[in-house]
Formats: structure tokens, sequence, C-alpha cells
């Protein structure tokens, strides 16, 4: 058998390895319909009042630092994420259940153009990685409002998403490899990966490349997610960007959406979204100094 064979069926056992207790435990769910109240912290609180999934990581099955050491291995790449994915499933979920229910019904006749046969509301058996995949990947790259990107569980929340992925610049490949991170609810890590990394992130992404060459999908899965820049009062013990660079961002990105204007370039509204994103989270850093 050809050596490079043997290493590819090699690296999709590890990832299955990796990834099989997280994606045992969530595959088909959609997190932002989850409601929960084990494990509340909020002891003022009705206990009865559900709260989100998104606060109780710990219900999530699967070892971080064996999925963070897979994700930093060189040799991966989205293909063999998929495949792997794609075996696991095939033996272990071919009679569950999987939807793609967070694509609006507004959205389905657009999405049509480009896959006429795909059904949205999936069913029993329905998941195929690759295809799915690229469903979500050319849903996400269409222009109109879309739901958070964070929608699948298949990865677990403590899970290390690599420095490099977040700091670009990217390959086509690379890029798909984010995504289906973030699509699958991969954080950025405030303990270990500081503002240094995130800074070269929004600089490769936005502030350091021409008005024309902006793309939205790549602003809304790296830069418009609450991990980025966080935003909201239950986030107030993420990682608080220096404010001096916040605020150098902020104008860069001011700059490059008024040359876009001007340039006749055709509107991105992620990057007026990101614009709001850094203005709301430069004040939240203001406010916190004033305490």
């Amino acid at each position: 058998m050809n050596l490079r064979i043997i290493y590819r069926i090699w690296y999709v056992r590890l990832l299955i390895a990796a990834f099989y207790p997280t994606w045992d435990c969530c595959f088909g769910v959609n997190k932002h319909e989850i409601k929960t109240v084990r494990n509340r912290t909020d002891k003022e609180n009705d206990m009865t009042t559900p709260w989100s999934f998104n606060f109780v990581s710990e219900l999530c099955l699967g070892d971080p630092k064996f999925q963070s050491g897979i994700l930093a291995c060189r040799w991966l790449k989205i293909d063999i994420v998929l495949e792997a994915q794609c075996v696991w499933a095939r033996r272990f979920a071919w009679d569950r259940w999987f939807s793609h229910m967070h694509v609006s019904l507004k959205d389905e006749d657009a999405k049509h153009r480009h896959y006429p046969t795909y059904d949205r509301n999936g069913g029993f058996g329905h998941f195929e990685s690759t295809a799915c995949f690229e469903y979500d990947w050319i849903q996400y790259g269409l222009d109109g409002v879309r739901h958070p990107l964070d929608f699948y569980i298949d990865v677990h929340p403590h899970t290390t998403i690599p420095d490099e992925l977040i700091m670009g610049p990217w390959t086509t490949k690379q890029q798909m490899l984010l995504f289906w991170l973030r699509r699958g609810g991969a954080r950025i890590q405030h303990i270990s990966q500081t503002w240094e990394v995130l800074l070269k992130g929004i600089q490769n992404a936005v502030t350091e490349r021409s008005p024309d060459r902006q793309d939205g999908r790549l602003i809304r899965m790296l830069l418009l997610q609450e991990d980025f820049f966080p935003t909201q009062p239950a986030n107030r013990d993420l990682f608080l960007w220096p404010l001096e660079v916040l605020g150098e961002e902020k104008i860069r990105v001011e700059e490059i959406i008024e040359k876009r204007q001007h340039g006749g370039v055709a509107r991105l509204p992620e990057l007026n979204k990101l614009s709001k994103r850094i203005f709301h989270c430069h004040r939240r850093a203001v406010d916190s100094l004033n305490r």
C-alpha cells in the first residue's frame, strides 16, 4: 500500500479518536436552540429559567487538549477533516437526524441557484460531510443577513484554534478549515491567545487589505464573533483590547469603508457591522477603566 495512503488513514483515525466524543454527543444539534437549567452559577435568578448552552460548555464531551493538539499538526487539512467526519458519520450516525435549519426560508431560493437539488430540511441519514460543508460555505459567501455562524457543536468550546488560522494570511483551504472550526463552535481562548494574535488577524483580514479586496465571509467568520471583539455584558471577563490599539483599528476600518464608497465599490455589510462592533468594544474598554 502506498505510504501516503497509510498516513492518510492514520490521520483520519486520529481525528476520529480526538473528536468522536464531541460528535457523538452533539451531532446534528443547533446549539442556539438548546436550553438547560443544569449547573447554573447565578444563584440570584430563577433556577428554572433555561440557560443558553453557550454558558455551560462543561456539558460538551471531548478532550480539548487532544483536539487542540490534532489541530496544531502540520498535516491537518480541511479535506482530511471532512473525510474523518464522513467515515465517522457513516459508521455511527447513519440513522441520526441532520438538517440545515439555520438557513432561513427566505434565503433558500437564492441558495438553490447554487445547489438546485439540495435538501435544506435534511432528515435521517442526510449528512454527508463534504456536501453539507460546501452548502454552508456557499451560503455564507452570499450577500445578505446570516444567522450566527457557530450553530453546530463539532469542536469542544475549550479547544484552541491554531494561531496561524487566526492571524492569516490564508489560502482558500485554510479559510475553509477556519470556517469549519467556527461553524462547529471553536472559540478564541483568551487565556492562551493574546490580543497581538487578534491584531494580526484583523490586519490581514481587513485593515491591511486594499478596500476592493475585502472578503465578507472571512470578516464574518473571524471577526464578527463575540470572542474577537466582545460587546455583551455577559462576556465582561473576556480579554480587553488595549484602548489605543482598538482606536487605531476602528479608524482604519472606517477609512476602508469611506474609500469603498468614494471608489464606487459595492457596500459590504460585514464592514459596517465590524465598525459598530469595534466601537462598542472600545466603549466597553473605556467604561471598564472608569470604574
